[in-house]
């Protein structure tokens, strides 16, 4: 059953009663003040202040995240202190009990249900920088309401633009045939579902190569979903939770036939894509079949080396190519840049040019599926293919490929846009080739990466 919460009440008397009677009847607690206070401007004043949409409000709003990030709320201006947030913004932000439900950390009341009007009465600041709040024109029942805001907290605004993604901190390591950290991405099953700390591991590697394998994995069908759940909630395709990797007559997708599979990545015509994939092996006795994994990050690195290799990088981030499935009562289809960026900064421990490196968010390459209608006809066709074959070429050179033959109880994990895979032919009169995949998808790995972050390496 769901637990009852109190809700801020629209605005009429009897509800304005009701709240009052039962609602909280202090303010929040909050610590001992300066005996520094000032009334705040008008509402009207703070309205010309914060919905200005003239040439000057980039410059303001700049200002405005400079004084945040200082742990300022107040800048001087020429009546006397002004708030650099919008009233409402600064209302929302308070995390009180009253506003915000200390169990399950959600809103008690419809940030739609702020007043337009709502102004700063007054404000007090102690001597550690945290700032009291008294509101005027507040929410219905909230009279006598108070709102309290860290210096640590106001800090962390200064940077609110920024979205939250796994730590610029936390450095990525660039890899090739003779560089891959293959004993250090390397982890035994109990290590893995064992213990947060043997997790921690693994996540962090995951992160800084893309490509890890986890080994002693019990070969029973059941086994993936447990691997991929340390990780997040499984990504549910059309293809299922989980789906099996071995030759079947009428395949419908060239993963379920013997015949060689190129470097790819999977469901790149999916609006968003899984970003971690795991393929566990169960049985492997035919000839052939072995696997290869390339780090396009490193790839990029190289192509970055000279001037001609970044005309072609930039092309690869400019022109899209055409994704599509139509198969088995499936129609799916996106339009992709071989290359995005990222507007923040992302490290890598070894790039060679860190200053191309560090704004490359994803890479999305996957010829198998690439539609075969020639709908693009805006852009410059041979810039793009020019730019294709010098990627290809340095993707599917020797020195750029990790091959390695799995064996039962073997999983291998890998960020599926960052790291191609590919799978060798192989004799299906051999033997048996069995593999279970699963997904994950970006956000819940990110989540789980947030939540280990303390028990990782430094």
């Amino acid at each position: 059953m769901a637990q009852s919460r109190t809700v801020l009440p629209k605005l009429t008397s009897s509800a304005l009663r009701s709240f009052v009677a039962r609602g909280p009847a202090q303010p929040c607690a909050h610590a001992r003040l300066l005996s520094h206070s000032a009334r705040a401007p008008s509402a009207r004043t703070q309205e010309r202040r914060f919905l200005s949409t003239s040439a000057p409000a980039a410059a303001a709003a700049a200002a405005s995240r400079r004084a945040l990030s200082e742990g300022s709320l107040f800048s001087q201006g020429p009546s006397g202190p002004e708030c650099v947030i919008h009233p409402v913004l600064l209302r929302k932000a308070c995390t009180c009990p009253r506003c915000v439900d200390p169990s399950d950390k959600q809103l008690n009341y419809s940030s739609a249900d702020i007043p337009l009007d709502i102004a700063i009465d007054s404000w007090e600041q102690d001597r550690a920088g945290n700032y009291s709040i008294k509101w005027k024109n507040d929410l219905p029942g909230c009279h006598d309401h108070v709102s309290t805001f860290s210096a640590d907290q106001i800090r962390s605004w200064g940077a609110v633009d920024v979205p939250k993604r796994v730590s610029p901190s936390t450095p990525k390591f660039l890899w090739d045939k003779d560089s891959f950290p293959m004993e250090a991405s390397t982890f035994p099953y109990q290590d893995f579902v064992g213990s947060a700390q043997g997790r921690a591991r693994v996540v962090h590697q995951l992160w800084r190569t893309g490509l890890v394998f986890i080994t002693d994995v019990p070969t029973d069908e059941k086994a993936v979903e447990h691997l991929a759940a340390q990780l997040g909630p499984l990504y549910n395709s059309f293809y299922g939770l989980t789906w099996n990797v071995r030759s079947i007559p009428g395949a419908k997708n060239v993963a379920y036939t013997h015949r060689f599979l190129g470097f790819h990545m999977d469901l790149l015509y999916m609006h968003e894509p899984p970003q971690y994939q795991l393929l566990h092996c169960l049985q492997n006795t035919c000839t052939g079949g072995e696997s290869q994994f390339a780090d396009t990050f490193k790839v990029l690195d190289r192509m970055a080396g000279s001037a001609e290799g970044r005309r072609h990088l930039q092309t690869l981030q400019q022109i899209p190519q055409r994704y599509g499935y139509f198969n088995d009562g499936h129609h799916y289809t996106r339009n992709r840049t071989t290359v995005t960026s990222s507007p923040f900064a992302q490290p890598s421990e070894n790039a060679d040019h860190p200053e191309t490196l560090s704004h490359v968010d994803r890479v999305y390459w996957s010829p198998p599926f690439e539609y075969p209608v020639p709908s693009d006809l805006e852009h410059d066709i041979e810039a793009n293919t020019a730019a294709r074959h010098v990627f290809s070429d340095l993707l599917n050179s020797e020195q750029a490929i990790v091959e390695t033959r799995l064996t039962p109880g073997t999983c291998t994990i890998f960020h599926n846009l960052r790291v191609v895979h590919a799978r060798r032919a192989f004799d299906v009169n051999s033997g048996k080739r069995w593999l279970k995949g699963a997904y994950v998808s970006g956000q819940d790995f990110n989540s789980s990466f947030e939540s280990l972050r303390h028990l990782m390496p430094n």
